[in-house]
């Protein structure tokens, strides 16, 4: 019958020390009975330790590879974290602007000021997802003076100016 599926539970089982660095990742793999009628699908999934009893921590990051921002057409802003909290991304919309999938995807209301600022805020909270990658598209074309801020890719900037940045506002701890 074609609706017949097989479900397998498994529990991968890490050490907490394993798991200091976001760099782990496990690769799923479904492999179709029917190769003829259905392809392999697959997936990495990302492994990250959530420590409760700490404080909640959001970070935003570029995860481009380039060895230079000006060999992109557009950009991939990764936020992760822990916790319960808004987030608040903020970019400068002279140089990018965010995906309209990401904005209608997450309901996003964005303010813009007269200078080309623009503000959103994403209500965050790791027990239902603890990342989230944002598109973000050229507006201007490529500024020559572009490049990384640092050697981790954390943001671009031209002649100082961020392109964009986020900042982690932690939910009130709730008393029962």
């Amino acid at each position: 019958m074609a609706d017949d599926f097989n479900k397998h539970e498994f529990v991968l089982t890490f050490d907490k020390s394993q798991l200091t660095k976001s760099d782990i990742y496990m690769k799923v793999t479904a492999m179709p009975t029917d190769q003829a009628e259905l392809k392999p699908l697959s997936a990495k999934l990302g492994v990250i330790y959530i420590n409760n009893n700490t404080s909640a921590t959001w970070t935003g990051t570029f995860i481009d590879n380039a060895t230079s921002p000006k060999d992109l057409d557009g950009f991939n802003y990764r936020l992760s974290g822990s916790g319960e909290g808004t987030v608040t991304l903020t970019w400068n919309t002279n140089y990018v602007d965010i995906s309209p999938w990401f904005k209608n995807t997450y309901d996003l209301t964005i303010s813009k000021d007269s200078s080309g600022i623009a503000t959103a805020t994403l209500k965050v909270n790791s027990a239902e997802k603890n990342q989230y990658d944002i598109q973000f598209y050229r507006t201007n074309g490529i500024n020559s003076a572009e490049q990384w801020s640092d050697g981790n890719h954390t943001n671009i900037t031209v002649t100082g100016t961020e392109f964009v940045s986020m900042s982690f506002t932690q939910s009130a701890t709730k008393e029962n």
